[in-house]
């Protein structure tokens, strides 16, 4: 018999192959902690922002253009809705955030917002459910985005997503309308 034939089969792990699955591994767990928070979120959270975003962003539409008619005045933020949704182009469907099954109306307006603010003031955001309310940052509401933020409309047509952490950093007047009265007409709804 030959010596090879005689010797003992080799430990399968050995030192240097030991150690070269334990870095295997170790990359594993470290992709997975860095990726695995981006797939954690429920399915359809991003969707759901987006359509909440393009709501908000087809409601100032409609508020410009009726601004637009009425001498750059919005309606009153009392008669918003009533008067956004008797209009031919739209739905009574953008009043609500896809993100929530309650309430008529899920978007508050800012009475201190003008089209003539600065591009910075809020106009619509995201409130608890009702029908034509206005306000400020106590009726704010993050609850249809799991406490992250909200949407919000800027008078310069811009809306984003802001984060909780800040939202009290929005601007909800630039001056001249919060002294001079309220930034919407009275005489002409």
């Amino acid at each position: 018999m030959s010596e090879a034939t005689t010797r003992e089969p080799r430990p399968l792990f050995r030192g240097p192959l030991l150690v070269c699955i334990c870095v295997i591994y170790l990359v594993i767990a470290v992709l997975l902690a860095v990726v695995g928070p981006l797939f954690m979120h429920p399915p359809g959270d991003d969707s759901r922002r987006l359509t909440c975003m393009k709501n908000l962003k087809q409601l100032g539409m409609s508020l410009w253009q009726y601004a637009d008619n009425h001498e750059r005045r919005y309606p009153l933020p009392e008669q918003r809705c009533d008067l956004l949704v008797g209009g031919d182009d739209i739905d009574a469907g953008v009043f609500r955030c896809p993100a929530t099954k309650v309430g008529p109306c899920n978007y508050a307006m800012n009475p201190n917002a003008d089209p003539d603010s600065a591009g910075d003031v809020v106009l619509l955001f995201e409130s608890e459910p009702g029908w034509n309310q206005f306000g400020g940052p106590e009726l704010l509401a993050t609850e249809n985005h799991r406490g992250r933020g909200c949407s919000i409309l800027f008078v310069d047509g811009s809306v984003r997503f802001v984060k909780a952490e800040e939202l009290d950093e929005l601007k909800w007047g630039d001056g001249s309308s919060a002294e001079g009265g309220p930034a919407y007409d009275e005489e002409n709804p």
